[in-house]
């Protein structure tokens, strides 16, 4: 299930694109309605991915898992896990099950947070064309093409980690 933003339901801040960031809020609470609502744990057969990398989930990760701990009365326990030499808690697993795009998100300053989260298998090349304009397209793909990623993994974000979500499509 592809999982792409839309519209906020209230309106524009003057001056400020949607796609800025009320696209990746849209995204972002997507995502953690599913976590919340047990859909991920329910419909584990169900691939979700996340377009734009997610939107804000990878930086707000740690967020994400207090929001899940404090819904279940256990905010204490998430700040000591926390604290615990730094380790990702086991909790942040569910982020690990979403799949990701890479569409006008593959900055220096999005890629780092998205690596730390994500399953490498899980992030896939996205361009949001045709509805990003071009000269955006081509930008962030420039800087895509500049980020240092391993070859073994940037053939998985190109190409390999699609073919193995789609199959049928396999060339």
């Amino acid at each position: 299930m592809f999982i792409h933003p839309g519209e906020l339901p209230a309106p524009e801040v003057p001056g400020i694109p949607t796609f800025t960031a009320d696209f990746l809020l849209d995204t972002t609470r997507t995502a953690i309605s599913l976590i919340l609502s047990g859909a991920m744990e329910k419909y584990p057969g169900i691939k979700f991915i996340l377009a734009h990398a997610g939107g804000f989930v990878p930086y707000i990760s740690y967020r994400i898992l207090l929001t899940m701990m404090s819904t279940k009365n256990k905010a204490q326990q998430a700040w000591t896990l926390l604290d615990q030499k730094h380790q990702v808690p086991k909790q942040l697993a569910v982020l690990r099950q979403f799949y990701y795009d890479i569409a006008l998100s593959a900055s220096p300053a999005a890629l780092p947070s998205l690596l730390e989260v994500a399953d490498p298998d899980h992030i896939t090349y996205g361009s949001d064309f045709p509805f990003a304009p071009p000269p955006a397209v081509s930008f962030l793909n420039k800087t895509y093409e500049k980020y240092p990623l391993d070859d073994k993994l940037r053939a998985a974000i190109d190409r390999g980690n699609a073919e193995n979500l789609f199959p049928r499509l396999k060339g």
